[in-house]
């Protein structure tokens, strides 16, 4: 049982405590230990309350540096050829609807979502005067710094034609013709061919 006691004793003193009182078997009037966070940042989570027990591996609780936040996007399969790490992003969220958050792709998820058939891609937001909370949902909107001319149509032009994507093309005066067509990006209801 001594060892126990010794134990305990030594566990408070490498934290700082003073266990003079405790060797005298008196309970301190109070015992403060200070807990040093490894970052710099705002509590977002407490997972313990006064008077917990805890050990070396409990998680106290969450702090976050909210000066940059990560924002969660979602692309869609056909829009995922257009999303490369790096490019830049503006995000509006309905609080502040006058307000644009500059950032930047930092990864694209490896896995998709088979209900939604999206992935997941993180964008990287600078959040001056930490305005943006966690869980905020608003918009994204990516743009690609390489610009190039391309024919695009309306979607619904596009016609499933023997397991092939066709549109009908003007031959004459009342008269079209098929003919097959490769898709591309599709973007607010228009499809590059």
């Amino acid at each position: 049982a001594q060892a126990d006691v010794d134990s305990a004793l030594s566990h408070f003193e490498y934290l700082g405590v003073d266990t003079d009182e405790l060797r005298r078997g008196e309970p301190p009037d109070h015992l403060r230990i200070l807990v040093k966070s490894p970052m710099n940042g705002v509590i977002v989570e407490r997972s313990v309350a006064q008077g917990d027990v805890v050990s070396h591996s409990d998680p106290l609780y969450r702090i976050s540096d909210l000066t940059q936040v990560w924002v969660i996007a979602r692309a869609s399969e056909q829009q995922l050829q257009s999303v490369v790490p790096g490019m830049t992003a503006s995000f509006r969220v309905r609080a502040f609807a006058d307000k644009v958050f500059s950032g930047r792709v930092l990864r694209i998820s490896d896995d998709l979502d088979v209900d939604t058939k999206t992935v997941q891609v993180i964008v990287a937001v600078a959040n001056p005067g930490r305005s943006l909370k966690t869980g905020m949902y608003g918009d994204v909107e990516l743009r690609s710094s390489v610009k190039k001319q391309v024919l695009a149509i309306p979607e619904a032009a596009i016609q499933l034609v023997d397991a092939q994507e066709t549109v009908f093309v003007v031959d004459g005066p009342g008269a079209y013709r098929p003919r097959a067509v490769t898709i591309g990006r599709s973007i607010a209801a228009v499809v590059e061919l």
